[in-house]
C-alpha cells in the first residue's frame, strides 16, 4: 500500500515570512555584518523585513531597475563572482565590500554605507517570489562572497550602454 500523500495532501511550502527552522536558512552572513541573527529571524517570523546595518560587513550599491537587472546579466556573462543582489522598489541592490565603491563613479547609482541600514527578506525569497516588495535576485550564501566593485563598474557600464541602445532604437 502506498503511504505517500496525494498531491493535494502534500505539505505546503513555507510561506514567506515564516521561519520554520533557522538551520534551514543560510543566516551566517547576517552576523558578518554585525547584524542580529535572532532579531532577523524574529522579524521574518512576524512578517517583517529584517533591518541590517550597512558599512561593516558590506556596503550596498543601488542601481536603477533596468540597468540593475542588466548588470546582473553582464556580471554573469563575465563569469565573475556575484554576491547577494536584492530587488526593491528603489532599484537593484548589490552587496559590495565595505568602502570599495563610490556612487560618484556610477550614473544614477546610490551607495549605502556606514550608519545606514538595508531591509532584507528571508534568504529563501528568490525572484519571482517577493516578500514586502523585495526579492533576492541572487540570495546570500554561506559562506558568501560579495560583488567586487571593479566587476560591478564594468558590468554597469556595459548595462547602461545596452539599456540606452534599446531605448534609443527606432520603433
Amino acid at each position: 500500500m502506498d503511504t505517500d500523500p496525494e498531491p493535494s495532501q502534500a505539505p505546503a511550502r513555507p510561506v514567506p515570512g515564516t521561519v520554520t527552522h533557522e538551520a534551514s536558512l543560510p543566516i551566517d552572513w547576517i552576523g558578518s555584518a554585525k547584524g542580529s541573527v535572532s532579531d532577523s529571524l524574529m522579524a521574518w517570523a512576524n512578517g517583517r523585513l529584517a533591518e541590517l546595518p550597512v558599512g561593516l560587513g558590506w556596503d550596498v550599491m543601488r542601481l536603477p531597475g533596468p540597468e540593475g537587472w542588466e548588470t546582473v546579466r553582464q556580471v554573469s556573462v563575465q563569469q565573475a563572482a556575484l554576491g547577494p543582489v536584492l530587488h526593491t522598489r528603489c532599484g537593484v541592490e548589490f552587496f559590495v565590500p565595505p568602502r570599495s565603491a563610490s556612487a560618484g563613479d556610477l550614473p544614477r547609482a546610490v551607495l549605502l554605507g556606514e550608519g545606514e541600514t538595508v531591509e532584507v527578506p528571508p534568504p529563501d525569497v528568490v525572484a519571482p517570489r517577493t516578500f514586502r516588495a523585495r526579492t533576492w535576485i541572487v540570495p546570500p550564501r554561506c559562506p558568501g562572497g560579495l560583488t567586487e566593485a571593479r566587476t560591478l563598474y564594468a558590468a554597469y557600464a556595459a548595462a547602461v550602454a545596452k539599456v540606452r541602445a534599446v531605448r534609443e532604437r527606432p520603433r
